[in-house]
């Protein structure tokens, strides 16, 4: 099955990864998005439960909750 981490794992060891182990098996998309709030203090998260019956999301996940203090966005890992 194509896996690039598998593959790179397979190099790592000294393993012989042939042509056979990158070929995709699947054609599917992904999408990542990231939301950058105002600094400051978290009040609340509203109407992440809009999301709940949406096919097309998969995974919403939050990186802070309430109480936490937002620092100044310099880079995406902010």
């Amino acid at each position: 099955m194509f896996h690039v981490v598998g593959a790179a794992i397979k190099l790592a060891l000294g393993e012989k990864v042939g042509e056979e182990d990158l070929i995709p098996r699947y054609h599917n998309g992904v999408a990542i998005r990231y939301f950058f709030p105002e600094s400051g203090r978290v009040k609340k998260i509203r109407n992440a439960d809009n999301f709940d019956n949406v096919l097309w999301v998969h995974r919403l996940g939050f990186f802070v909750k309430p109480g936490d203090i937002v620092e100044p966005v310099t880079n995406h890992t902010k």
